[in-house]
């Protein structure tokens, strides 16, 4: 069974107190060597962003940097004026880097 990336379901842990760009949950994918997760600026709302390990600090201050992270460029969510978003996670699939995208929406009539 290949290893499972780590969930940080607080991602503000991973450095001290500064601020990521991650919503609610980021996952590191072990063989990208990255954190990968929903951008949670309303900006880029819908778009994957991640950072590399190698930008987080690893001393033992607890103030620390934020880190460098980039955005994907292709919006995820869905674009339908009909529809409403109610939630959306990131969810990793088990494997090979694979992630699933879980958007909850509401159906306007």
């Amino acid at each position: 069974m290949p290893p499972r990336p780590h969930s940080a379901s607080t991602p503000r842990s991973l450095c001290g107190n500064s601020s990521v760009p991650f919503t609610v949950r980021a996952h590191y994918d072990r063989d990208l060597e990255i954190f990968v997760g929903l951008s949670k600026d309303p900006a880029a709302l819908g778009h994957l962003c991640f950072c590399g390990m190698n930008s987080l600090n690893t001393s033992s201050s607890t103030q620390c940097p934020a880190p460098a992270w980039k955005l994907c460029q292709e919006k995820l969510f869905s674009n339908n004026p009909g529809e409403e978003r109610v939630s959306a996670i990131l969810v990793y699939m088990g494997s090979e880097s694979k992630f699933c995208l879980v958007e909850c929406i509401f159906v306007c009539f």
